[in-house]
């Protein structure tokens, strides 16, 4: 079994960090274990909210940062991307807010 640097301090089972690699391709698709981790998924509060794309796209982001790891990143590095993400969606609307061309 594959061990890997969890966090500063803490080491743990790769298959800890990134899922069961058994599951199936239904509960990837319809309970990701970043989102499912809620009592509301952050994609049924989005849709039920009717929010705009911008807004939905800050809330998913901010709610997986720091429970979705990519590939070859540290968990730091992987929640430092999501977090960028909200970042740029908010920069984005404020863009759009402020009337600039380029979001």
């Amino acid at each position: 079994m594959l061990t890997v640097k969890k966090d500063r301090d803490t080491m743990t089972n790769w298959s800890d960090i990134v899922g069961n690699p058994s599951n199936t391709n239904e509960e990837i698709v319809h309970e990701p274990d970043h989102y499912a981790r809620w009592q509301i998924e952050p994609i049924t509060y989005i849709m039920r909210n009717d929010f705009e794309f911008w807004r939905g796209n800050l809330i998913k982001y901010s709610s997986r940062a720091g429970f979705k790891f990519y590939a070859g990143k540290t968990q730091v590095e992987s929640e430092i991307i999501d977090l960028e993400k909200v970042i740029r969606y908010a920069n984005m609307r404020i863009n759009l807010l402020n009337g600039e061309t380029k979001l």
